[in-house]
Order: structure tokens, then sequence, then C-alpha cells
């Protein structure tokens, strides 16, 4: 399945249309996952820091970063940027992220080179603890490599640190 970029930038739209009657019970949530992309051969862990900021309505942003240890290996860093737009809807004491925009890949070896790239995908972050949860991230990657176009899927797992958003003061 091709994602095209008319698809991708819908879907990043997509968030801001929604309706706001259904907001997160949470305003950040941020940690460290591993990450497997499937389809990058040998190299398909990553360690990944995420970090999603929503309002009070639920909509916000979504970073990630990660890097691939086994790209180290062979004196190289693959690093991974994601950068987009959050919808963040709370499912009883769980919240469910709709997530889409840039995901690019960046390679620091011999012959460094920035692989652009569009990502859409789902997080499911479930409380453990007053302010820690589990975060389960399903991601599909649309890269864009000068030989074309290539798609990834990523399955994603790790904990969060979960933060109330503070009400607003009249002073």
């Amino acid at each position: 399945m091709r994602l095209s970029p008319k698809l991708a930038l819908l879907s990043c739209l997509l968030p801001a249309a929604a309706p706001e009657r259904v907001s997160a019970q949470y305003s950040s949530f941020e940690g460290g996952s591993f990450e497997r992309d499937l389809g990058l051969g040998g190299q398909t862990v990553a360690f990944t820091y995420r970090r999603t900021e929503v309002s009070r309505g639920g909509l916000g942003l979504d970073l990630g970063v990660g890097i691939f240890p086994a790209a180290l290996a062979a004196r190289a860093v693959l690093l991974q940027f994601d950068a987009g737009f959050a919808q963040a809807l709370a499912i009883g004491p769980a919240t469910l992220v709709l997530k889409a925009g840039v995901g690019s890949l960046l390679n620091l070896g011999q012959s460094a080179q920035v692989i652009p790239g569009l990502q859409a995908g789902v997080a499911a972050i479930i409380p453990l603890e007053r302010r820690c949860g589990l975060r389960l991230d399903l991601t599909r990657r649309q890269v864009f490599p000068e030989s074309g176009s290539i798609g990834l899927w990523s399955i994603g797992f790790g904990f969060t640190v979960m933060t109330r958003s503070r009400p607003v003061s009249d002073r």
C-alpha cells in the first residue's frame, strides 16, 4: 500500500477538523520506548523518545526521536525523526492518540543522507500508576529515498510519564 502525499496531508488535517467534545484526561505524555521497524533489514530496533502535548480539547503535537543501535557497529548513526499533529481521545482510563505528520530518517554514516518521509499512526496509552503509563504505538511510514518510495510499519512498546493539565487561574 502506497501512502500518497495528498493522503498524508489529509490525515494531518483530519485531527484539526474533529470535534472537541471528547478530551484527554492528560495534557502531556513523554517517555522512552523500543520501536521495531518492519522492513529495514538488520537495523530494526530503535530506542525512541516520544513526547505528545495536547490541549484541553485533545488537539496537539507529537514529536519523536529514535536511534538504531545496530547502525553504530557499522560506524554510522541512523536516526528517526517524527513530528506531527495529534488528537487525543479519552477511552475510560486509557487514552487513544491519533497522529500524523513527517517522519524522516537521517543517516550520519560515511555517506550522510536525509531520507524525507511521512508518517501516520495510532498510540494507546494505558495508565499503570498515577502518573505512569504503558504506551503502545503502531505507525505507518512512507519514506522517499532517491530510488523511489518505501513503506514501513513500526510497532513501539514503552513507558510514559503522564502530566495532567493545569486549571486556568483568573489572576
